[in-house]
């Protein structure tokens, strides 16, 4: 086989041609113009070089390569086309499956943690469970976890349990202040005076009977 470096070929074309598996003649005679064409760094000129060299060995683009007997039996096969036997189905596969294994389907995401924490939390702390739900179902979202309900459950949960805590919140901070006022009206208040008789004393129907 000639190699193309022996061919007045551009070193860039030569090294391109290389770079796709190309280094001598045959090699590019067994290819189509078209794909040499297509290979970046091979021009007009280069593939003219390679069209003379190949005209000068009597060959063209498309030609195969002349496949070289080692032995009798070799040149046999080759001779009659034989075709390789299909590999078996474990070398074709790869390693087989485990027996035992092959049938039981890999374990799926449990439930996250985070959605069983916020609807406890609801109950008891539901501004903390509003904030746990909101992150719960970001990370079931993403790693596509159970608990999407229970964490939907804890964050109605924290938000109607918070909202009653703000309303009873503001109806006793209004039952605080009313009575304070009302605390601070009282030395305001004067009982109302008894009737006097002449002289300073309490007449007789003042009396009690």
């Amino acid at each position: 086989m000639t190699a193309l470096s022996d061919h007045p070929i551009s070193a860039t074309a030569v090294r391109a041609l290389a770079d796709a598996g190309i280094t001598t003649l045959d090699q590019a005679a067994a290819r189509q113009r078209s794909d040499i064409a297509g290979i970046r760094g091979v021009g007009a000129q280069a593939l003219a070089a390679l069209d003379a060299a190949l005209a000068a060995e009597g060959k063209s683009f498309g030609t195969p390569i002349p496949v070289t007997p080692t032995s009798s039996s070799t040149v046999g096969d080759a001779a009659a086309g034989a075709e390789t036997p299909p590999r078996p189905a474990r070398e074709a596969y790869g390693t087989p499956p485990i027996s035992g294994l092959s049938s039981v389907a890999p374990p799926g995401p449990g439930y996250n943690p985070l959605a069983i924490v916020a609807l406890l939390l609801a109950f008891a702390i539901p501004p903390a469970a509003i904030v746990l739900g909101h992150v719960a179902l970001g990370q079931i979202r993403r790693s596509g976890q159970k608990g999407r309900d229970v964490g939907i459950i804890a964050l109605v949960l924290g938000y109607v349990l918070t909202a009653f805590v703000v309303i009873a919140l503001l109806i006793w901070l209004a039952v605080i202040i009313t009575v304070i006022g009302v605390i601070a009206q009282l030395p305001d208040m004067q009982l109302p005076e008894l009737p006097t008789a002449p002289g300073g004393g309490i007449p007789d129907g003042g009396r009690p009977s």
